[in-house]
């Protein structure tokens, strides 16, 4: 495994096409729900007579707390990675790691063997991290290793994707606690 060089790699383009970004139903209803309550609240402050009254500061309050906070959801953290075969949410993870294993875990890796993954030791932070995205079917697996670098982790490994039997070894024994 060649260490030294930097990969940039997207999910979507390692994936074949197979893994998209797009807006993420449950978020959009969210926003849409927020915006709404937002409305109703900045709707109830003016059949209030009293401008200086509590009642009206307090509606006219949460009415634009709540509509910036819908329009930020909606325009800016409403994206998600989903499984396009099944449609499925594709959920990220990082799992910190020995960096004396990085070489031998790449190696076994760009061989195609997944049977490191059982005995890879968790740190609580170290120098060495692999990043994992599992679908929520666990249909669909990639694995990306990254190495400390002085301020952040640079990918040392392009990024490696699995499907169904494979992505659920690297599910059961990568992703999450293990399990």
């Amino acid at each position: 495994m060649e260490t030294n060089k930097v990969l940039n790699t997207d999910i979507t383009s390692a994936s074949a096409g197979k893994v998209i970004k797009k807006k993420d139903p449950r978020a959009v209803l969210f926003s849409v729900l927020l915006l709404l309550v937002s409305g109703a609240f900045m709707v109830a402050a003016t059949y209030i007579e009293d401008r200086t009254s509590i009642s009206y500061m307090s509606l006219m309050t949460l009415g634009i707390i709540g509509l910036l906070a819908a329009v930020f959801k909606l325009f800016f953290s409403s994206k998600r990675y989903f499984f396009l075969p099944t449609g499925s949410r594709v959920e990220t993870d990082s799992l910190y790691i020995d960096p004396s294993e990085l070489r031998s875990l790449g190696d076994e890796l760009e061989t195609g063997t997944l049977e490191r993954l059982r005995k890879i030791k968790r740190l609580d932070n170290s120098g060495a991290r692999l990043d994992v995205l599992v679908s929520s079917d666990r249909r669909f697996a990639a694995i990306q290793l990254f190495q400390y670098v002085p301020h952040y982790y640079e990918a040392v490994s392009p990024l490696y994707c699995y499907y169904d039997g494979d992505a659920q070894t690297v599910a059961r024994h990568a992703a999450g606690n293990g399990n």
